[in-house]
């Protein structure tokens, strides 16, 4: 299906946006594993999941990179801003406006519960580095 004024490929939008939101969980999980690990000071799998996590933060970059092209294509030849998730919405039909509206809640969710366990773990780390010091 496309949406009616961008052309923009619902589907294939949708199917990114539930691999995003699943890439964004994967990368909470990894976070709070971390987590664990700083505070039982096992550096060896510490380090093993960073590298995870790095890996992992590649995938999600690619598919933003394939986000944001699909919701490019539906612009014309002259170079204009991608347009808001938020914005296109309003031309989709109500199922897959639905759908898209949840899974970019769920996404935003995720992101600051990512956000707060970071901010979380950078201060664990900071205090055991103080300890070592």
């Amino acid at each position: 299906m496309r949406v009616r004024k961008l052309n923009i490929d619902a589907n294939a939008l949708l199917d990114v946006l539930k691999s995003e939101k699943e890439s964004y969980q994967e990368l909470l999980n990894l976070s709070k594993k971390e987590q664990e690990l700083i505070v039982s000071g096992n550096i060896e799998e510490l380090s093993d999941l960073v590298k995870a996590t790095e890996q992992m933060m590649q995938g999600v970059r690619d598919l933003e990179r394939k986000r944001l092209t699909l919701l490019q294509v539906g612009t014309d030849s002259i170079p204009q801003p991608v347009p808001q998730l938020s914005t296109i919405l309003k031309d989709f039909d109500k199922q897959t406006a639905d759908e898209a509206a949840k899974l970019k809640d769920q996404m935003l969710s995720i992101v600051e519960d990512l956000g707060e366990t970071n901010k979380t773990n950078a201060e664990l780390l900071r205090r055991n580095i103080g300890y070592i010091n």
